[in-house]
């Protein structure tokens, strides 16, 4: 069998009368509606902006369909160590919906410190520069989340292009569709190849557990001439971290899936961190800060 460059990097990292409307749950509903709609607007700002360790269980797309208790591979499978089989997320109901009380001698992360993290775990040969990002924290239906977001040009290999990196605390919190009274099932859709469009042109697409618990999608898709890859990880505390690399028109993103596999799955994916993480990265300029 030929490895290509991925499979390489695979292998070597493995709501009247006595009635009334049922206002309870008419607002549950609601409210989990709203979550996934705000979890989608703001999950999916990685790849909006991309077109302007080792897995234990795994299934590929070309045809991966979600199901009962995870998602259920189709032929061909997934390559993986411990064979095909359905990938569940791990269980968050007992995890808090609210916001993480930030511990004593911590801070959350920055939007420059995230811009830093993601230019320190590009491959070394890729030269990065036009640095900007943003964070924020805001209250929607009840969930309290914080998030941080970054991107960077790089040149190198031959290529240019953008690479865009979303920290989403407490990811969970923001997916419970109600199926069963857990986010468990609205994550599980999420972390599915069946949830891309057919207009993404998704030429490839793996789901992975990893040895820690933490769930892993990548993908590549091409939207006219242009052709981006994704890698989108759960982390096994419920945190999310979605880096998307693109290149310009007609070229071959900057970053392969296995590079980006490294990029989301470093140590460096943290909410709170030392105060001297978010001083350090004051440092990088020229960095402009985002809004919204």
């Amino acid at each position: 069998m030929r490895l290509d460059e991925d499979t390489a990097a695979e292998v070597l990292a493995r709501a009247v009368d006595g009635v009334r409307p049922p206002t309870p749950r008419l607002v549950a509903g609601a409210t989990r509606r709203g979550r996934r709609l705000r979890a989608r607007r703001r999950a999916g700002t990685a790849a909006a902006a991309c077109v302007a360790a080792g897995a234990v269980t795994a299934v590929s797309l070309w045809g991966g369909a979600p199901g009962p208790g995870g998602v259920e591979p189709r032929s061909p499978t997934g390559r993986t160590d411990g064979g095909p089989g359905p990938v569940r997320v791990p269980d968050f109901s007992a995890y808090p919906s609210t916001a993480e009380a930030v511990p004593p001698g911590k801070e959350r992360i920055s939007a420059r410190a995230t811009a830093l993290a993601l230019k320190e775990t590009l491959p070394w040969d890729l030269k990065s520069s036009q640095y900007a990002g943003r964070s924020q924290a805001g209250k929607w239906l009840g969930v309290v989340p914080y998030d941080t977001s970054a991107r960077l040009r790089v040149t190198g290999r031959g290529t240019d292009g953008e690479v865009r990196v979303d920290f989403q605390a407490q990811f969970y919190a923001q997916m419970d569709d109600g199926t069963d009274g857990s986010p468990r099932a609205g994550l599980e859709k999420w972390y599915s190849c069946a949830r891309l469009p057919e207009r993404d042109r998704v030429r490839r697409c793996e789901v992975a557990r990893l040895a820690d618990g933490s769930v892993l999608l990548t993908y590549e898709k091409r939207s006219g001439d242009r052709s981006s890859r994704h890698a989108d990880l759960l982390q096994a505390d419920g945190h999310r971290v979605a880096v998307g690399a693109e290149a310009g028109a007609g070229g071959e993103p900057p970053l392969t899936l296995g590079a980006l596999r490294g990029v989301v799955t470093s140590h460096r994916w943290r909410l709170f961190v030392d105060p001297e993480v978010n001083e350090r990265a004051k440092a990088l300029k020229p960095f402009q800060a985002l809004e919204g």
